[in-house]
């Protein structure tokens, strides 16, 4: 008898390490599944008012929501820039359509409670201010378009 649930022991040894292994799985995934491919877009934001300000904004679709990641180089040691998504184009874009966190070393990542396909889409721009004092004097700014 020993030998028989030695022989099972074996025998099932194979099945119950495989289970574990597919257990460690995320559980949203099915076996075999590939993750889904994130989307994002990424434009340029080019030099405004002879800032030597330029860089890059990027949308990241977030189930419901976009990630908006601006990345600037040039800016002053200490600056702190207002930036918005604008209606219109650059180099006069128009009304503000959604306030983004402020540039702060180069460096803004705002989540816009959006959803990507609202954002991505031509019309918008992307506009950096000089400063809060400043608002009317664009730095850097970029469009957003149909790719």
């Amino acid at each position: 008898m020993k030998k028989l649930a030695f022989t099972v022991a074996v025998l099932l040894a194979p099945i119950a390490i495989g289970a574990a292994a597919l257990a460690t799985q995320n559980p949203a995934e099915k076996p075999g599944e590939k993750e889904e491919a994130e989307t994002s877009s990424q434009y340029d934001l080019g030099t405004l008012s002879n800032s030597g300000q330029k860089g890059t904004v990027t949308l990241t679709a977030m189930g419901s929501k976009t990630k908006v990641v601006i990345s600037l180089t040039g800016e002053g040691a200490a600056s702190v820039q207002p930036a918005h998504i604008h209606l219109g184009s650059c180099p006069t874009p128009g009304a503000v359509k959604w306030p983004l966190t402020n540039v702060v070393h180069g460096r803004s990542v705002t989540v816009l409670d959006v959803p990507f396909s609202q954002v991505d889409e031509t019309g918008f721009s992307v506009a950096v201010h000089q400063s809060s004092a400043h608002l009317n004097v664009y730095v850097a700014c970029g469009n957003i378009t149909d790719t």
